[in-house]
């Protein structure tokens, strides 16, 4: 079979020169067993042949060309044709749902790729194409054209009729479409800020705008509430941002005026070593701040649906919102913006970054580190008491107590695992002396309390009651290490 194989690999080298090549070869192809079936050494032998008879002429551009196409069940193929004699050859089989075509688009499938192969020599000039079915001249008929033919019709005189027509220029206008231009990117935090408006937003406050402030290069947003878009306000958003983090290389907006305030005693924040640049009112001049935009806006609409809350209490979740948007992980920099920009990780909203089923004691699931054999189970299950983000008291079957990483610990699907964001609508259902609810920490801000009539002291108590305040203590070794013995030392 080997030597089969090599054989395959010679007639696929010289197959331009071999008409019809697919065709002939398809049975030695299929064939899987040694010796060679009859139909599959008929078309090894006729290979050898036409490998040996096979004649053709170097390509004079000065003839016409003639392009000789046909179509199996299995492949297709072409003839590049001069002064009777071949230049060229062409074939290739046909693959997936081309083997299913009806036998006129199999011929239309051996024009096309004919055309495509030989394109250099068959561009800007007049050739002859030659078919064995006549079926296929009913493609050129324009009351009877299939839909996959039609794709490779010529367009090479429409053009130029819908160019010169008035009405087609006003209707389907031809824009300009330049060059890709280069993106600037920023190398470090507070390098190059975009910033944009949204609104007018319904508010319960006179603040009916939000300014957004974007650092390109960690994608950290700074939000603002405003009651307007006057160039005063932006100015002193701003300046509460630079006297935090400092002045920025490059400010990137829209060409609204933002930083020219006459009369006033603003600093231009050119002579502060800050450039402002403009593009124009179209979004993709300024898409992170615009994809940033629409991003806060859907996380302020689907926190107040949750919270059953109005559009015009956004001013209330917008903190929440932005510790979320600053926590999220971003795939282009496998870091969230607060890393990228701060260098350190950020810790969540409740105080601690523990899982709800970490909150909670019952059966969570331990890694057992060492095993007699791969069919051992990867993990005993085990009594959770408490836990801390670095490390979690358990209790063995057999009675035992001990400390583990929390790394090592897994969700059982036996535990009472109550996600933190349905601890909100359990209080409401269940009594607050309720086993289950109370174990479970969330964190509401003032605000949203107001709106919602909850106490703020039962949130307090359930947190503190289940979240050590220190971490637990260690058992360590008392073994105490000893310099080693050196000879030649007193």
């Amino acid at each position: 079979m080997g030597s089969l194989r090599r054989a395959q690999g010679l007639f696929a080298y010289y197959a331009k020169w071999i008409p019809r090549f697919s065709d002939m070869i398809h049975p030695l192809v299929n064939t899987k067993t040694f010796p060679l079936s009859e139909p599959a050494l008929a078309a090894f032998n006729s290979l050898k042949k036409q490998l040996m008879d096979v004649s053709l002429r170097s390509v004079d551009e000065s003839l016409p060309f003639v392009v000789e196409c046909d179509a199996s069940e299995v492949a297709v193929s072409a003839v590049l044709n001069q002064g009777d004699r071949p230049v060229a050859f062409m074939s290739r089989t046909l693959q997936g749902s081309e083997l299913h075509y009806p036998a006129v688009e199999k011929e239309a499938t051996a024009i096309i790729e004919a055309v495509r192969k030989w394109s250099h020599f068959l561009a800007r000039r007049h050739f002859t194409l030659i078919t064995d079915q006549q079926s296929v001249m009913f493609m050129l008929n324009s009351r009877k054209r299939t839909k996959r033919i039609t794709r490779y019709k010529s367009g090479d005189d429409v053009k130029r009729v819908c160019a010169s027509c008035k009405i087609c220029a006003r209707q389907k206008p031809q824009f300009h479409h330049p060059g890709k231009g280069v993106l600037i990117k920023a190398t470090q935090p507070m390098e190059r800020l975009s910033i944009d408006f949204k609104g007018p937003l319904p508010s319960t406050t006179n603040n009916k705008y939000i300014l957004t402030v974007i650092d390109e290069y960690s994608r950290f947003p700074f939000v603002f509430p405003c009651p307007n878009m006057h160039s005063k306000t932006v100015i002193k958003c701003l300046e509460s941002i630079f006297s935090l983090c400092g002045m920025p290389s490059f400010i990137h907006s829209d060409q609204r005026s933002f930083f020219h305030v006459p009369g006033t005693e603003n600093v231009p924040f050119s002579e502060r070593g800050c450039n402002k640049q403009n593009n124009t009112y179209h979004p993709m001049g300024n898409g992170q701040v615009e994809r940033y935009n629409g991003i806060i806006w859907e996380s302020i609409l689907l926190i107040l649906e949750t919270r059953n809350l109005k559009t015009q209490h956004w001013e209330i979740v917008l903190p929440e919102v932005l510790h979320s948007v600053r926590s999220l992980l971003c795939t282009a920099t496998n870091e969230t913006p607060h890393e990228r920009f701060f260098r350190f990780q950020r810790r969540s909203s409740l105080g601690n970054t523990l899982p709800s089923w970490l909150l909670t004691p019952g059966p969570v699931l331990l890694r057992r580190h060492v095993r007699s054999s791969k069919h051992e189970p990867l993990t005993d299950q085990v009594q959770l008491m408490n836990a801390n983000p670095m490390y979690a008291n358990v209790k063995y079957p057999d009675g035992r107590e001990s400390t583990v990483s929390t790394r090592d610990l897994a969700p059982s699907p036996e535990g009472a695992m109550i996600p933190v964001h349905q601890v909100e609508s359990l209080r409401e259902m269940e009594s607050p002396n309720t086993p289950g609810v109370q174990d479970a920490q969330t964190h509401v801000t003032p605000e949203v309390q107001d709106a919602q009539t909850h106490d703020s002291s039962q949130t307090n108590d359930s947190r503190d009651s289940h979240v050590p305040s220190e971490p637990t203590e260690l058992r360590r070794s008392t073994r105490v290490s000893r310099p080693p013995d050196r000879y030649g030392w007193d």
